[in-house]
């Protein structure tokens, strides 16, 4: 008998509707087949696309597709073994065999050895990156190699971060969280970017580490004066990359000795932005590639301050050295908030070529009780230069040896 004329008898059609004898299991195990193998090759896709595509590439992303691939795959196997019982059982075996090969994939790596959770600036070599970051890292080598003049200071580790969230119960709720964002999904972002962060600044410093964090604060004071303040500042593994991660996390001034835990866990909490998460996703970094360490760094109460560029972002072929200055800390600067004097040195010959002083209205200076204000600069010293000559010379040159 032809196929099409078994399934037009109605005998045939129905044992399929209501789903009696063996033609009915055959029916359904051939539709799950096709169902499955649809799912399948769909997945497929996505994960192809995933790779190739312009979006973030996370193991996360990965892993989860890859287990309704998984599902999807026994399913089809098990249907094809229904159509014909014993003709494919070696794909049962396969299917077991490739799950167990990959699974190691998307195993937990082990979590790192805590070590140290503190250490001071000047114990800090060129390998110490993934323990204290890059911003800590490179503020130590610029002393220790040009004997350029740093405020002290200390770095609070990875492997501190690393401890905090152990003894707070935070680390698998946080991967939990994170697990399947999309940077294109802004409502589920900004919800369970502020779910973490909140998680953060609740809970508790380990003794521990609040302990040595204090051992820590107390050396400075040795080193500078009494209730000396700290700025708090984000040293994350991965920052002042490729991948910048400039203006994304926080930064805490004229902290008091009281205020230094709160000031942490700020910091901490602050790579749970919904802008660090997005860009993290964007630029393909798992979490745990970007551990936050935090720098502590004695306050300068600055009369300026500014940045120095030894190429001239605009004009990258001129030959000169840039440098942007304002009057009192440099927040207002880096968040683009204040008109800034520019300073133009000729790399070649040394000299200043150029001066644009801006009219600085306004300055940001510590406060007695910890913090920052804004006050209003004198009239007379809104158009002055906030770096006289010998300064600007001399931040030159310390800006060409570290080119160099």
């Amino acid at each position: 008998m032809a196929i099409r004329d078994l399934f037009s008898s109605k005998r045939v059609c129905h044992l399929l509707v209501t789903g009696e004898g063996v033609i009915a299991d055959k029916y359904n195990y051939f539709m799950d087949f096709l169902t499955n193998n649809r799912a399948a090759l769909g997945i497929i896709s996505e994960l192809e696309h995933l790779y190739y595509g312009s979006g973030p590439f996370t193991m996360a992303g990965v892993e989860r597709q890859y287990g309704q691939l998984a599902a999807a795959t026994d399913n089809l196997v098990m249907a094809l073994n229904g159509l014909a019982p014993g003709k494919y059982a070696e794909l049962s075996r396969v299917s077991d065999r490739i799950a167990r090969e990959i699974a190691p994939v998307f195993a937990a790596a082990p979590l790192p050895p805590v070590g140290e959770l503190v250490l001071p600036l000047e114990a800090l070599t060129a390998e110490s990156v993934q323990v204290a970051g890059s911003k800590a890292t490179n503020l130590a080598l610029i002393h220790k190699y040009l004997d350029a003049p740093i405020p002290p200071g200390f770095v609070i580790t990875a492997g501190a971060l690393e401890l905090f969230l152990r003894e707070t119960n935070l680390a698998e709720t946080i991967a939990g969280l994170l697990a399947g964002l999309s940077p294109d999904n802004l409502e589920d972002l900004e919800e369970k970017s502020q779910a973490i962060r909140d998680l953060i600044l609740q809970a508790s410093v380990p003794a521990g580490l609040a302990a040595e964090i204090s051992g820590a604060y107390r050396e400075i004071e040795a080193k500078t004066h009494p209730g000396v303040r700290l700025a708090m500042r984000s040293s994350a593994v991965g920052e002042d990359t490729e991948a910048s991660f400039a203006g994304q996390y926080a930064t805490e001034l004229n902290v008091t000795q009281d205020n230094l835990l709160e000031a942490y866990k700020l910091v901490v909490a602050s790579k749970y932005s919904p802008r660090a998460v997005s860009y993290r996703l964007r630029y393909e970094l798992e979490d745990r590639d970007t551990r936050m360490c935090v720098a502590g760094i004695a306050m300068i109460d600055s009369r300026a301050s500014g940045v120095l560029y030894t190429v001239d972002p605009s004009r990258p072929g001129s030959h000169l050295l840039k440098i942007n200055s304002v009057w009192g800390l440099g927040e207002l600067l880096v968040g683009g908030e204040a008109a800034a004097d520019e300073f133009y040195v000729d790399k070649t010959t040394g000299a200043i070529g150029q001066r644009v002083i801006g009219r600085k209205t306004e300055r940001l200076v510590n406060r007695e009780g910890g913090g920052t204000r804004l006050e209003a600069v004198p009239t007379g010293e809104q158009e002055l230069p906030s770096l006289d000559d010998d300064t600007v010379l001399a931040l030159s040159r310390y800006g060409l040896r570290l080119e160099e």
